[in-house]
């Protein structure tokens, strides 16, 4: 048996695996969207209406601060607005 050609062969199936196996958790990986007014009070997930960081709402689903939904779906049945999708890792 030839333990070269076999290493080889092995390592060959290794490497197309993991590439396989990262093209796949890239497609899997869910798209979140920015969703305006369902952030709760000091639970924003960044900067807006006059502040620059997050965890800075001074009041409940304000229209002009925004969360992080895990969907469009999501966002608009919590009663929010899709500002913009993003990918969020």
């Amino acid at each position: 048996m030839d333990y070269k050609k076999l290493a080889l062969g092995t390592a060959s199936m290794v490497i197309a695996s993991g590439i396989l196996s990262t093209a796949a958790q890239a497609k899997e990986e869910p798209k979140q969207v920015q969703c305006s007014g369902i952030a709760l009070k000091a639970k924003n997930d960044c900067s807006g209406n006059g502040h620059e960081c997050s965890g800075m709402a001074k009041k409940d689903r304000d229209p002009k601060e925004w969360k992080f939904a895990n969907s469009k779906v999501e966002c608009e049945k919590a009663g929010g607005k899709v500002l913009e999708e993003t990918s969020k890792k």
